[in-house]
């Protein structure tokens, strides 16, 4: 994707009232945000957009955890922002090789300033986290990859 034309879509959101721009060119995804995103402090008056590149077809992977016998995942019902505690400096919902039984939050989904539980469908261990704290997840996404107890 070519510089100038990241230079100048920065310069659009930053002179828009949008908050998030995604731009997909040659298999390369750019996604702008004007969310805080981390620790970036944000002074009045400016925009630090926060910058996403990212391959738009995945990599082909080992075997993962979800497709091990008597494994599944939990996905993203919605897009929105994912949060693993119900709180800033709260504890995680769940951790890597937690029990977690049917019906237990997992985690949260904001979608329109409405936080919504991720929750666990049926018994097992978290065998994997898919999704970091505070980023956007796209509905179907896996967020959770589960083991039968």
């Amino acid at each position: 994707m070519d510089l100038d034309l990241i230079e100048r879509l920065l310069k659009l959101m930053d002179q828009s009232t949008a908050e998030e721009l995604s731009v997909s060119e040659n298999g390369v995804t750019i996604r702008i945000s004007k969310r805080a995103t981390g620790s970036l402090p944000l002074t009045s008056g400016t925009v630090q957009p926060a910058i996403a590149v990212s391959p738009s077809v995945a990599a082909p992977s080992p075997v993962s955890v979800a497709e091990r016998k008597g494994a599944w995942q939990i996905r993203a019902g919605m897009t929105g922002i994912f949060y693993r505690a119900a709180s800033p400096g709260a504890a995680p919902f769940v951790a890597v090789g937690q029990s977690v039984v049917d019906g237990q939050t997992l985690a949260l989904l904001e979608a329109m300033k409405t936080f919504n539980p991720v929750e666990c469908d049926g018994d097992g261990l978290i065998a994997e986290i898919h999704a970091e704290d505070g980023v956007m997840v796209e509905a179907g996404q896996p967020l959770f990859s589960l083991e039968r107890a």
